[in-house]
């Protein structure tokens, strides 16, 4: 994702880990800075500021950790959820409603999309019995629309009258860069 300004507050949590920080907190700390960073992500938050947000974040952590070590993890979700620098930790509701109603293509790069679309289906592969495992490398794939952009001459539109008709192209139009739209393919299959 290109976040470097969570840099200095993972090389910490690093090397609080080499100091006898727990794998289990340690992994709950990360794991934290990565979902704050994903789901504002999923929906469209700035970046700007993430700076000064991990900054303030890290300076807590390392004053929580003098005055009471061993609640690093706590500690830290705690400060994320304070809204460091006006940045707040979206909810699952916000991510559920970015995910199902926000544009994605064309305002998101390739990259992202692909880290996205490439993390969903890790999961639904790894979480389903009936599907084969596999490895694979999501960068060499690329980002397709289902239904493509260029739909009307393709996918025409069956409709009682043509005012139907017009309010379910509308709808299509509207749905046409949004996550659901998206996968990931071969070039030789795009």
């Amino acid at each position: 994702l290109g976040v470097t300004t969570a840099m200095p507050l993972l090389l910490w949590l690093r090397m609080q880990h080499r100091a006898g920080m727990s794998v289990a907190d340690h992994r709950r700390a990360v794991v934290a800075v990565e979902s704050f960073v994903i789901r504002r992500l999923l929906i469209g938050a700035q970046t700007r500021g993430y700076g000064r947000a991990f900054a303030q974040v890290l300076a807590k952590l390392q004053e929580a950790n003098r005055s009471q070590p061993g609640h690093v993890a706590e500690t830290l979700e705690v400060e994320l959820r304070k809204k460091p620098n006006g940045a707040h930790w979206p909810s699952d509701d916000e991510v559920v409603a970015a995910c199902t109603t926000r544009r994605f293509y064309g305002v998101d790069s390739q990259q992202r999309l692909r880290l996205i679309l490439g993390a969903i289906d890790s999961y639904l592969r790894r979480n389903n019995p009936k599907t084969e495992q596999a490895t694979f490398d999501y960068e060499d794939l690329t980002v397709e629309h289902i239904m493509p952009q260029t739909w009307r001459p393709h996918w025409p539109v069956s409709a009682a009258t043509e005012a139907e008709a017009e309010l379910a192209s509308r709808g299509r139009d509207a749905v046409v860069d949004h996550l659901g739209n998206l996968t990931l393919v071969t070039e030789s299959l795009n």
